[in-house]
């Protein structure tokens, strides 16, 4: 990779990472600014004085959150990531294929799958940096052919750790709403069994048990409905298995490199089968999130 490639690529990828984290923390602030919105609601049963207050900064969470939805679609985060990580990996293959002559100067573009800045920049950079004034002999072809395994190595690690954290992040966020469902049934089988086996329900401390009761019961499930929503807009369980799926995709092509004979034609051949694995998730991720936009939870 050409100094001014390196560069332009760790900007793209830089920029990309930025957006992305800007994009997941509003959804992810949206989801738990609402269950704290419920909350605050609900605590008007435990403290009926405080009641003004209670409903004062309630308001004040609805705002933020609105505030929050209309800066993130102001701003085009989610558009804004996925247009600089097509960048980025558009930069990163271009880097490899240009050795071989192959600068994707007359690649089609649908409108859709691949915006159109994104496409011209890639193509000028590849115009600016030009064919590889190299003989493609055996020897050049075997410096090739290493810096393409050890891409697809680099990006076979990449998919398996992120396949392993998007999963660890979905279980745990499943396994945190079903803790919220089970224990709203533990406070409902509570309350039955005290006043069914007891009599009336009286006082845990200052609060009445009934009170406790109704606050628990519906606090909860709006935090597990918080904690599902987090789940489908951040789409872990996809990207999970769509990341197990690129890497072995990716450890299938390396196989073939390490098989095929040493020559131009096949090194092109792989070369633009890697290149539709590693664009194939851009592509993906565009149709999940130009369907699930920024929204008001609800």
């Amino acid at each position: 990779m050409t100094d001014e490639v390196a560069r332009r690529f760790g900007r793209a990828d830089a920029e990309a990472g930025y957006f992305a984290l800007r994009f997941r923390s509003s959804f992810v602030a949206n989801f738990a600014l609402a269950g704290l919105a419920v909350m605050l609601a609900l605590s008007g049963l435990l403290f009926p004085d405080g009641k003004k207050w209670l409903i004062t900064a309630e308001l004040i969470v609805i705002l933020v959150i609105i505030i929050n939805t209309h800066g993130a679609n102001r701003s085009n985060l989610h558009q804004q990531w996925l247009n600089l990580r097509h960048l980025a990996e558009r930069l990163r293959l271009l880097a490899m294929s240009a050795t071989l002559g192959q600068l994707s100067l007359r690649a089609v573009e649908d409108g859709t799958t691949q915006p159109g800045w994104v496409s011209w920049y890639a193509r000028a950079t590849a115009r600016e940096l030009g064919l590889a004034g190299q003989t493609y002999d055996q020897a050049y072809l075997t410096k090739v052919r290493a810096s393409m395994l050890e891409l697809i190595d680099d990006q076979a690690s990449y998919h398996e750790a992120n396949a392993h954290s998007m999963h660890h992040a979905n279980h745990a966020l499943h396994r945190m709403g079903d803790a919220f469902f089970v224990g709203t049934i533990l406070a409902c089988l509570a309350y039955l069994g005290t006043a069914i086996f007891v009599g009336k329900p009286g006082n845990l401390g200052p609060f009445g048990v009934t009170e406790l009761v109704t606050f628990a019961t519906a606090l909860f499930p709006a935090l597990a409905a918080a904690l599902y929503g987090i789940r489908m807009q951040g789409d872990f369980a996809a990207t999970s298995e769509r990341s197990t799926v690129i890497a072995r995709q990716l450890a299938q092509l390396r196989s073939a490199i390490e098989r095929d004979p040493l020559s131009y034609e096949r090194l092109i051949d792989r070369s633009r089968r890697l290149g539709e694995i590693m664009l194939a998730e851009i592509h993906q991720w565009r149709l999940h999130y130009e369907t699930r936009p920024l929204s008001l939870p609800g």
